[in-house]
């Protein structure tokens, strides 16, 4: 079994109530930023960064939730590469999703922007442990 560890920072926002755990990928040869949501079912990925893979529709799905109650995109969308440790994501699925509230938030927090959600679905799949005592993500596949 293949295994890999993925440092993250702890994000306090405002106050110590309000936390993000944010880790860094690398979506092509792009540097970025990911907040580690157990809450999210899928992962999602603003639409800056989910260009359409040559030959490969984008997918279309019925229903999509969120906690907050507001609707979202029903678009997912295949992206080509995603490296997150060790491992290299090939053409998975992310739900597209308009983020740019959330690091307008983080920007007036002076805070580096994010690019999406690591979600469930990848969290499952790759069987991951979240260390908050050391600060790191263990996937394993």
């Amino acid at each position: 079994m293949q295994k890999t560890t993925v440092p993250f920072e702890i994000q306090y926002l405002e106050n110590k109530s309000n936390i993000h755990l944010i880790l860094n990928v690398k979506i092509g040869r792009k540097q970025a930023r990911m907040v580690i949501d157990t809450g999210a079912s899928h992962s999602c990925i603003s639409p800056e960064l989910a260009k359409p893979i040559p030959g490969k529709d984008k997918i279309e799905v019925d229903y999509v939730a969120s906690a907050s109650g507001n609707d979202l995109s029903n678009e997912i969308q295949r992206v080509p590469s995603v490296k997150i440790g060790d491992f290299t994501l090939k053409n998975y699925q992310f739900l597209v999703l308009d983020i740019s509230h959330i690091n307008l938030m983080f920007e007036k927090l002076n805070i580096k922007p994010i690019v999406g959600f690591l979600g469930s679905d990848i969290l499952l799949k790759y069987h991951a442990v979240i260390d908050y005592n050391t600060r790191t993500l263990y996937l394993s596949k």
